[in-house]
């Protein structure tokens, strides 16, 4: 336990630290850092480039060793910014963003009943949620309590900064059901992974996404 506790305090610090001084940044500097960043979390990294280099060769088995290697390079950068405008979500201005569809969203609000949001986990998730507090609707976004408790409190509080509410899975199902009694929308992101092994096609092949032994209702 003493272990983790300076294990935590590690990360915190690092997390508090690159937020202390990418502050005074220019967006621009920033994104530009979040790409160094990824960069460097690819280079430092071997064991996760070797995991996205596997799932790229399964995914695109048509596509060169070359084009792979861009690619995961230029997933690791991706997440660096998008890792950087999290950590500044409390000072976004993404009001005067256009979404295509918002007519939709609008559609559903205008009712007296909550109502369900699905997203997808690719892109930057978290501004959207933020956008759509900073135009009047907030959100109540599910999310998986992080291990560290003062990051997740760090995170919590960024998250909420616009007005949005955080619910945790552990306790989803009855948060949910009050939000949506009360008129909240709910927010849940696809998972990419599928819990003990459920198959998923690549390329005619079926693969496990965890484990070999799926249960029978996933299969």
């Amino acid at each position: 336990m003493r272990r983790s506790r300076l294990r935590w305090l590690l990360e915190y610090a690092f997390v508090r630290g690159i937020r202390a001084a990418l502050l005074p940044m220019p967006a621009g500097w920033r994104m530009r850092s979040g790409y160094f960043l990824g960069s460097l979390v690819h280079a430092l990294l071997p064991a996760r480039r070797r995991i996205a280099l596997h799932n790229l060769a399964s995914a695109y088995p048509e596509k060169s060793e070359e084009w792979r290697s861009a690619t995961a390079k230029r997933s690791f950068q991706h997440l660096g910014r998008l890792a950087v405008e999290v950590l500044f979500l409390d000072s976004s201005r993404q009001s005067t963003a256009e979404i295509d569809g918002w007519n939709h969203l609008e559609s559903a609000a205008s009712g007296d009943r909550g109502y369900f949001l699905m997203s997808g986990h690719f892109g930057n998730w978290e501004l959207l949620g933020n956008l759509q507090a900073a135009r009047g609707y907030p959100v109540s976004m599910i999310t998986r309590p992080l291990d560290n408790p003062w990051l997740e409190r760090l995170f919590s509080r960024l998250r909420e900064s616009s007005g949005n509410r955080i619910i945790h899975k552990r306790t989803a199902v009855r948060e949910m059901v009050k939000g949506l009694k009360a008129g909240e929308q709910v927010v849940t992101a696809g998972q990419m992974k599928l819990r003990n092994g459920a198959p998923v096609t690549i390329n005619n092949s079926v693969v496990p996404a965890n484990s070999r032994t799926p249960t029978p209702a996933e299969s």
